[in-house]
């Protein structure tokens, strides 16, 4: 019908028309009508692609956690079992992107913005699905997410309604056993991801398949979303089990978020997912870090990776501090477990409270916990502190390494005043006074492999000399530690050679140290600089050999008593008590 020959005699109705005279003329060509049809076909495909597949969100599971956890978790074992959710076979047939699990509770105002930031980045085809547990919302999440959606993006996305609160940490585990996907990809309900952040958290696990990777985390604002300027990519504890960011240019992360972080689903499965005992949050990303570095895993950090997050959200209610307990408790189900003896008294001293709640009280007992260890033949956790020495260190967390400094010839302890400066600074004095058990001030460790002696205020930071220009009398002072200026060689003001056995100044000692690296040690009972160029260190982990020959140089400085004020003096070459310190240790813990 339409393929005449151009020269054959036209109908006057179209020859007069010029619009219609080029339609037949395009229509008389064969090329061009099947480039028509396939723009057709074309386009009917992505209209039933985006507009057709989903009248609504599905929801692919309602119930409770304890209906559903077992159905999930076998659902998930299967997947590993089948070989579809091994992450090498994905590697090998082609990998069909992550499973992102994002639990939420009455997230109404960021939900919608963290799924459409997410889905709108290049790299969606690394994405398979966006499993959303929603714990007990006011408004259940797939109705508001299908009012302020466009319908193309619901393909992507699966709830799972639990119908009781249930708490962050156990939507995380159904979450992660409800995906389908070899890698499972955790997030809050209020981040923005950056462009091309899959790709090299897949990359890593690559290399990595018993790796926690995580992201370069960035505050944005909780109204424009736009960076605030600030990041984090590691953490690390302290004894009451409280946490903070820290930065020291490695790629191992002590303790994770928790919150954002890549991992395998078998590495998931295997190394014991959550502890489901723990209730709402708190205490599981410190349970999760240790247990990961002790049974064989690690916990790496990935800064070509970038992810968004608003830190600064309304306080959820907590009502008679119901909230805060169950923190509390999840916290010594982890202590409970993944500590030592010597240091779950320390937690337990610090964080007294925990003595008077039951770890128990959700119903689950810590035996599968405890069972863990001895299934993937985990290590102890002096070697989790031997790895992460320096993080101990600069937290000042090996509380039995601090004593008291006592000055031999006038029996007074070396003492950060609470109340002295150094003249014409505001750097807080180092003074002589009468050894007080109990005063912290007066408690000091010698840290990052023998380079820092920090104060047991910890706020109050670090022994520093005064100015290169003032030789002889320079009155000491404490400053904040500079951990980074230490670990490149560059720290001369604070950085100290203590000529003392290790037996008597640590009770975490070394436990990997060979001889020689304490095989020059005089045992002078002096403290001092030496001005010697001291190499870099990438960690602060490693050791620096002591000789006690430079405490009896000329020109050295060593710490004495002037007016029961602490200076550095020159060095005598003959033995002199009062250069001596004899280190204490007055109470334990």
């Amino acid at each position: 019908m339409f393929y005449k020959r151009h020269n054959e005699d036209l109908p006057e109705s179209i020859k007069t028309n010029p619009v219609l005279r080029l339609l037949y003329k395009l229509l008389s060509d064969k090329l061009v009508v099947n480039l028509l049809i396939c723009l057709l076909y074309l386009g009917f495909f992505f209209l039933f692609r985006y507009n057709s597949v989903e009248d609504n969100i599905q929801v692919i599971y309602r119930g409770t956690f304890d209906d559903l956890a077992p159905i999930l978790a076998k659902s998930s074992r299967e997947l590993i079992d089948s070989g579809k959710g091994r992450f090498e076979n994905a590697k090998r047939e082609g990998f069909d992107g992550i499973s992102l699990v994002i639990p939420i509770r009455d997230e109404d105002e960021f939900i919608s913005k963290t799924i459409t930031f997410t889905l709108s980045l290049p790299n969606k085809n690394l994405l398979k699905e966006i499993i959303i547990v929603d714990d007990c919302s006011k408004r259940e999440v797939n109705h508001l997410l299908e009012k302020e959606l466009p319908s193309y993006y619901y393909r992507y996305i699966k709830v799972i309604r639990l119908d009781k609160c249930e708490g962050l940490i156990r939507s995380r585990i159904l979450g992660a056993d409800a995906s389908s996907s070899s890698v499972i990809v955790f997030m809050d309900g209020h981040c923005r991801p950056k462009d091309g952040w899959i790709q090299p958290l897949i990359d890593r696990l690559k290399s990595k398949p018993k790796a926690i990777v995580c992201p370069m985390i960035e505050d944005i604002d909780r109204y424009t979303w736009k960076d605030i300027g600030t990041f984090g990519l590691k953490m690390m504890f302290d004894w009451n089990f409280e946490f903070n960011w820290y930065e020291d240019f490695t790629e191992t992360v002590p303790i994770a978020s928790g919150g954002l972080y890549a991992i395998t689903r078998e590495w998931w499965d295997e190394s014991g997912k959550y502890d489901p005992g723990m209730l709402e949050w708190g205490g599981e990303n410190i349970e999760q870090s240790i247990r990961i570095w002790r049974c064989g895993g690690e916990i790496v950090s990935e800064k070509k990776s970038r992810v968004g997050h608003i830190f600064k959200r309304d306080p959820k209610p907590n009502p008679e501090n119901k909230l805060v307990l169950q923190v509390q408790r999840n916290q010594k189900r982890a202590a409970l477990v993944w500590l030592d003896k010597k240091r779950y008294k320390y937690f337990e001293t610090i964080h007294d409270i925990v003595q008077r709640l039951n770890e128990t009280e959700s119903g689950v007992s810590l035996k599968e916990r405890e069972e863990i260890k001895d299934r993937l033949n985990c290590k102890p956790f002096s070697w989790y502190i031997e790895k992460f020495r320096a993080s101990f260190d600069r937290e000042g967390l090996l509380l039995d390494n601090f004593r008291h400094l006592k000055h031999r010839s006038s029996g007074l302890c070396l003492t950060a005043s609470h109340n002295e400066v150094v003249t014409g600074t505001n750097d807080r004095a180092v003074v002589f006074k009468e050894c007080d058990k109990n005063d912290d001030t007066q408690r000091w460790a010698v840290i990052f492999g023998r380079r820092l002696i920090l104060n047991g205020m910890k706020k109050f930071g670090c022994l520093t000399r005064g100015p290169r220009n003032v030789v002889d009398t320079s009155i000491l002072r404490v400053v904040p530690c500079e951990f980074k200026a230490t670990l490149e060689g560059g720290n001369d003001g604070q950085f100290w050679k203590v000529d003392i056995h290790d037996n008597l100044l640590l009770d975490d000692s070394f436990s990997d140290a060979t001889p020689n690296e304490f095989s020059k040690l005089r045992n002078s009972f002096r403290i001092f600089n030496s001005g010697k160029y001291v190499p870099p260190s990438p960690d602060g982990n490693d050791r620096i050999t002591i000789d006690g020959n430079e405490a009896f140089k000329s020109s050295s400085r060593c710490i004495t008593n002037l007016n029961d004020k602490a200076v550095m003096r020159w060095c005598p070459e003959e033995d002199d008590e009062t250069f001596k310190f004899d280190p204490v240790k007055f109470r334990n813990f």
